[in-house]
Order: C-alpha cells, then structure tokens, then sequence
C-alpha cells in the first residue's frame, strides 16, 4: 500500500478570483493538486502541459526560422531579377543609340561593356550583327542574355 502525504501550504490568490472559484469548484485543494498533476504529467496518460508547451515553442521558432528563410530566399531571388533588368536596360539603351546612330558614344561603350562584363571589342560587334541579324534569328533583341548567348563570342554567320 502506498502512502501519500500531504503538506498544507500557503499560496496567495486574488480574492475575487478565490470567491468564485468557491463558488464553482468545491474542493479547491484537488483542484490545484490535479493541474499541478496535470503540467507535471503526473497523471497517467496525459502529456505533461510543460512538455506540450515546450513543442509548442519549438513549432514556433521552426515557423519563424522557415519564414526567414523564405524571405532571405525571395530577397535573393529579387535581388537577381533586379541585376538582370539593369542588364536589360544597359543593353537596351546601347542597342538605341547605336540603331539610331549606327555607331555609339564611346563612354557609353565602355560603361556599358564593364557592367555586362564584355570587352568594348566584342560588345562593338555584338551590336553589328544583332543589328543585322536580330530579325532574321527571331530573337528578344530587348534580352542582354538572349543577345549573349546567340551573338557572344561566336562567329556570325
């Protein structure tokens, strides 16, 4: 036979709160004795109410870890996008110049070729044969990557 004791002991509770727990829990003792039971999972099974909570702030903190990392990952992606369209618009605006003036500003050139990363040379001649041959090959001649990889570097023919 087991043999539980007890122990009185003294806790401090609102007054108001304490008149209607009197007046909806008749023995007030069992009932804080059996939500200690209960956090401390005591009570056979139950998972501990400390334990639940613990998970609970594990899911928390997975689910803000993977929402960064979601953001990190869009501001990324973003960030790519925004270098590809200041590629464009570099492109874009050598390729005016040049189809209204059949040649470029050589400033223009050299600005123009540091940021798409091809020498003044090659970039000259990618202009030429895009030119003349953009409409012929059907490509996005608005694209720097489009352009690149079918006049970059390459004999045109």
């Amino acid at each position: 036979m087991i043999i539980i004791t007890k122990k009185n002991v003294t806790i401090t509770i609102d007054e108001k709160l304490l008149e209607k727990a009197k007046n909806q829990i008749p023995n007030i003792s069992a009932f804080v004795e059996y939500c200690l039971k209960n956090y401390l999972g005591e009570i056979e099974g139950l998972v501990p109410t400390w334990k639940q909570q613990e998970l609970i702030d594990t899911i928390s903190k997975c689910q803000l870890e993977l929402y960064l990392m979601n953001e990190k990952n869009n501001i990324e992606e973003n960030m790519k996008k925004s270098l590809l369209e200041e590629l464009n618009v570099t492109w874009r605006k050598l390729y005016k110049e040049y189809r209204i003036r059949k040649n470029n500003d050589p400033k223009h050139l050299k600005e123009a070729a540091e940021k798409l990363e091809v020498s003044v040379q090659e970039l000259m001649d990618i202009l030429d044969v895009a030119y003349a041959y953009s409409h012929r090959d059907r490509i996005d001649i608005t694209d720097w990557q489009e352009v690149y990889e079918k006049y970059g570097g390459c004999d045109y023919d």
